[in-house]
């Protein structure tokens, strides 16, 4: 039986793409090295990365995303407070727009890990800090032309927010340009 790379995320509204996509135009006014840019239908805000998840668990997965109908009716815009480049500008391998987290995204992060941890996965590591990756950058320094293109993306995005209209379950795949991401299933959010 084959595994999967699994994982859970937040999908952006059409209009949040269209925000995403000015900051985008502002970092690639300059080169980075070794970037591959993500096109828009790839972004998406993690809640829980699954990694390598047998085949006969996907559909666990899949009715995992309905139990979330209640906490995404909450689910408020979310205030962007930067860009990034993680982990840092001389070390950087992604470069992402960040947000400031509301109770409906924590809540489903603290979920999901509980439910993942109850099927036998490793416990995250890392606090949830709800973000969109743009592009996926190489191993050297981010030059000073670029920390200004970070800056400048930043200033466009001044007073914007991320909002989601779904949550999805996502496969993971490992072609030589890069990964790529296939919806398996999503739940679309329903306002109150």
């Amino acid at each position: 039986m084959s595994n999967f790379r699994l994982f859970i995320a937040l999908d952006p509204t059409p209009e949040t793409v269209a925000v995403l996509r000015r900051a985008q135009v502002c970092l690639r006014d300059v080169h980075w090295s070794g970037a591959r840019w993500l096109p828009p239908e790839q972004w998406h805000a993690t809640l829980r990365f699954l990694g390598a998840t047998p085949e006969d668990q996907v559909q666990h997965w899949k009715r995992t995303l309905q139990q979330f109908d209640v906490l995404a009716r909450d689910a408020a815009p979310l205030p962007i407070d930067g860009v990034a480049i993680w982990p840092a500008p001389a070390h950087p391998r992604v470069i992402v727009v960040t947000a400031k987290c509301a109770i409906w995204a924590q809540d489903m992060a603290t979920r999901l890990e509980a439910r993942a941890r109850a099927a036998g996965y490793r416990a995250e590591t890392r606090a949830f800090h709800p973000h969109v990756t743009l592009a996926r950058v190489g191993v050297h320094a981010a030059s000073a032309r670029c920390l200004a293109a970070v800056d400048n993306a930043a200033r466009a995005l001044d007073g914007a927010h991320l909002q989601f209209g779904s949550v999805s379950l996502f496969v993971s795949r490992s072609p030589a340009e890069g990964p790529a991401y296939e919806r398996l299933a999503t739940m679309e959010f329903r306002p109150n």
